[in-house]
């Protein structure tokens, strides 16, 4: 029985270790695995297998497929976070709150308030939201109005720094 014992640990160590590896180098974790391994991994996942002409794993776009897939089923409240405060616009019809969702999450964010959100919600929500506006600047020689275009932060904020855990 003490060698049943003895055995479980030493799987237990084995696991451990190959998530730590997973956890520090993705990239080296997936590399070191055999391509039945890794196909399996791709199809675990629902992600196309990537084959050459003679119908071999295509290593290096298989491990990048299947570390991409990971960072984004990585839940979200694992990223670190970020302090910012939202600002209004000024834009018409604005909502009394700014609203983002990612992956199925949701934000409510009030206004000219200090909030901590994870890194992945600013960058990829907030940093991408934008609104392009038409100024009319007036009427060129041959009668035709003209405008100039600008880009404008749908959500404009200030960025006070990443929390400390």
């Amino acid at each position: 029985m003490s060698e049943i014992k003895e055995t479980v640990k030493d799987l237990e160590k084995v696991v451990d270790t190959k998530e730590k590896l997973k956890e520090l180098s993705p990239y080296k974790f997936y590399n070191n695995m055999k391509d039945a391994d890794l196909m399996d991994e791709l199809f675990k996942r629902g992600i196309d297998i990537p084959v050459d002409e003679h119908n071999k794993l295509v290593r290096p776009i298989a491990i990048k497929k299947v570390i991409k897939w990971d960072d984004a089923a990585r839940p979200l409240n694992s990223y670190r976070k970020m302090k910012v405060i939202f600002h209004r616009s000024g834009r018409e019809g604005e909502a009394p709150y700014v609203f983002l969702s990612l992956n199925g999450v949701a934000y409510q964010i009030p206004y000219e308030k200090e909030v901590e959100l994870p890194e992945p919600v600013i960058r990829g929500c907030a940093d991408n939201a934008v609104t392009t506006e038409y100024e009319f600047t007036g009427i060129n020689d041959k009668g035709s109005a003209t405008y100039n275009e600008r880009v404008v932060r749908a959500c404009p904020y200030t960025f006070l720094g990443y929390v400390e855990d």
